[in-house]
């Protein structure tokens, strides 16, 4: 009973619940609103990469005094998921409403089986080619199925993206990992051909590095569910930033590019390596014994005698 029903077909009109399926729900007890809030607060918040994969970031506009995009904090595919598994009898069910040839909007119903109330929601995928239609109507799918589950529990998870978002800043905390966060969200952002500087811009408004990371992370999860496309949010691709760019080769005074130095050549670690750049014939058995001058680029005549002086009290030693 608590497992979703879903289906999507191309045409026809959108599938009703059997009417054994809505009688076996109406006979079960009303929901325990209180459990209900309490269980997606768990499932929610169990830990922080719960936590990271709850929330979406979307652009909604820029601040008029400051210019800066300003972005609303909102439940993600995964939140919806949740709300499901917490509320159960729920019936979705999906239909393709519109198809072009570079994107699929999908259409979804979603049926309270215990109020019998119907909540509606829809989705858009956008596809570059044939080849990634799947994926566009999979993310059409799932943003529809989303819309339609959050369009009753919203209510509910408004109440808790706070907590999840405390989560979120006390999992970065604990490990002091928010700056080490903020560069690695940047690497991933990098995919989608955007720059650091696009990224300094976008986040220009947020107070902390952690918010900032919020932020990012939000931005990240409804890109990969296919809710916002990296342009809408940062802008055309920046391949003209200087992050990007590598630095020109150091000129001379005469306005010929300079050679950087050749690397220094490795210290010798072994007293065989030592004896042989000073010109020092030794038995094999000596030429693996260790040695403690480290860090060198090139034998000193100080190190050469010292050389040949451990060489001498290794033959006396010896006979």
């Amino acid at each position: 009973m608590d497992s979703e029903i879903s289906t999507i077909r191309a045409t026809g009109e959108m599938v009703s619940p059997p009417a054994a399926l809505i009688d076996a729900s109406l006979r079960l007890p009303p929901r325990d609103m209180d459990l209900v809030g309490v269980t997606m607060r768990q499932l929610a918040c169990m830990s922080t990469e719960t936590a990271r994969a709850s929330i979406y970031c979307v652009p909604v506009g820029k601040d008029p005094k400051t210019g800066l995009q300003k972005f609303k904090l909102g439940e993600s595919i995964r939140m919806a998921e949740i709300c499901q598994n917490a509320f159960g009898r729920m019936m979705v069910d999906l239909q393709i409403h519109e198809q072009t040839d570079t994107s699929v909007t999908v259409k979804a119903m979603m049926m309270d089986l215990q109020t019998l109330n119907i909540y509606p929601g829809i989705g858009t995928g956008n596809f570059k080619s044939a080849g990634r239609y799947k994926l566009a109507l999979a993310a059409a799918c799932s943003i529809a199925r989303r819309n339609a589950i959050l369009s009753m529990c919203k209510p509910y998870t408004a109440a808790i993206l706070d907590d999840v978002k405390r989560q979120i800043v006390h999992g970065l905390s604990e490990s002091g990992s928010v700056k080490e966060a903020l560069l690695k969200l940047e690497e991933e952002l990098k995919g989608y051909q955007v720059s650091r500087e696009q990224i300094k811009t976008a986040v220009a408004g947020e107070a902390t590095s952690a918010d900032k990371v919020v932020l990012l992370i939000g931005i990240l999860n409804a890109i990969r569910d296919g809710a916002v496309e990296a342009a809408d949010v940062f802008g055309k691709p920046d391949t003209s930033s200087k992050s990007d760019v590598q630095p020109p080769a150091r000129r001379s005074a005469r306005g010929n590019p300079k050679k950087d130095p050749p690397p220094p050549p490795p210290a010798p670690a072994s007293l065989g390596e030592l004896f042989a750049m000073a010109g020092i014939q030794a038995p094999d058995v000596w030429l693996d014994a260790e040695f403690s001058i480290k860090n060198i680029a090139q034998i000193t005549p100080v190190q050469e005698a010292a050389v040949r002086q451990e060489l001498e009290r290794i033959l006396n030693e010896n006979g």
